[in-house]
């Protein structure tokens, strides 16, 4: 795809954000499985799970849940912390983790002071920022 010369046109959209939670696996496989949790990663794979909620009026999701994963730092900078979750393909580790996340729509940004079509990416770097402040 040629772009040179071209104009191209941003808008703003409703995205997600939020923070990686990680647990200890066995907490998750003994509540999915209940008594048969010492078969997780034997005879039953390990088990993850799906949150859903809502809080003021939005909604509160789990996203790219991780079973029997780590959590992997994603920063591009020293001064700003973001993260991500993986798991291997044995699912093997001792912990899991999830994403719990809400959407944030173009009148947030607004609301928030973040304008223009490059608004989002604005917040989501004052995020990581504080983030890596609070450590």
């Amino acid at each position: 795809l040629e772009m040179v010369g071209e104009v191209v046109e941003l808008e703003r959209k409703t995205f997600a954000v939020g923070m990686r939670v990680e647990h200890p696996q066995s907490l998750i496989n003994e509540r999915q499985y209940h008594e048969l949790a010492g078969y997780a990663g034997k005879s039953l794979p390990v088990a993850d799970y799906s949150l859903q909620t809502s809080a003021w009026d939005r909604p509160v999701f789990s996203f790219c849940m991780c079973p029997g994963g780590q959590i992997v730092p994603t920063s591009l900078t020293p001064h700003e912390l973001c993260v991500n979750g993986m798991s291997f393909s044995k699912r093997n580790s001792k912990f899991a983790n999830a994403a719990i996340v809400t959407y944030v729509t173009p009148d947030d940004l607004d609301d928030l002071g973040f304008h223009g079509p490059l608004g989002g990416f604005d917040l989501q770097r004052q995020l990581e920022r504080e983030a890596a402040r609070l450590g």
